[in-house]
């Protein structure tokens, strides 16, 4: 279990290096976000963001007419509120225990489901009913890789990163790697997983990096 598990460790941020690592949008990105966010009180820009539009995380050609809400609560409710104000239509999935939720109600149509994590299923019920676009929301399959390759696939547009950033951004070696690459501070950290604390041990001693230390799943 533990070897198809896979762990590396980083070792904990020494001072100041927070400070020397900044996440910041493209010049395009910073343009749109600066543009949207303006006026403080342009709730529409605010709702813009909240959906996704394709000029930070989708790469369709035009705002999607029918959205499906592949989520649930809180999220859900406000991607149907957000899709309300830009006037698009918008689908709620339910499963059985949350007929009486709030944001069954909140959209214009609802499809009961098991689960929400049924890729199959939450595709087959966008192309039922005509939805152009997929919200995945967070948690559940917003960070799948699979999940997103499959709207593509069908020809439905999945409003978040490309299947190929999911996948390397949800693979922390790979992600971490990619950061090198971009000339990004990261923290001292072993090259490869780590299935055991020997190999942890092992690791620690080849590279110099001494405790405390922070284990991470990889994926």
């Amino acid at each position: 279990e533990s070897s198809s598990f896979g762990v590396f460790f980083t070792a904990a941020a020494r001072s100041g290096f927070f400070h020397s690592c900044s996440s910041r949008p493209s010049q395009r990105q910073s343009s749109f976000i600066s543009a949207q966010l303006s006026r403080p009180t342009d709730r529409t820009a605010m709702r813009r963001l909240v959906l996704g539009t394709r000029h930070l995380c989708s790469s369709a050609a035009s705002p999607p007419r029918k959205v499906l809400i592949a989520n649930r609560g809180e999220i859900a409710l406000r991607i149907a509120r957000a899709a309300n104000e830009l006037g698009i239509s918008s689908v709620a999935l339910v499963a059985p225990a949350d007929r009486a939720s709030l944001h069954a109600t909140a959209a214009d149509a609802v499809v009961e489901i098991p689960c929400y994590n049924d890729a199959s299923n939450i595709i087959r019920a966008a192309q039922e009913h005509a939805c152009d676009a997929v919200h995945p929301g967070y948690g559940f399959l917003s960070e799948s890789a699979a999940f997103a390759r499959q709207c593509e696939q069908a020809g439905v547009t999945f409003i978040g990163p490309s299947p190929a950033t999911l996948k390397t951004l949800g693979d922390k070696v790979a992600a971490r790697e990619l950061a090198q690459q971009l000339a990004i501070p990261v923290a001292p950290a072993s090259p490869t997983p780590c299935v055991d604390a020997d190999e942890v041990r092992r690791a620690m001693a080849a590279h110099d990096i001494s405790f405390p230390v922070m284990l991470k799943a990889v994926g």
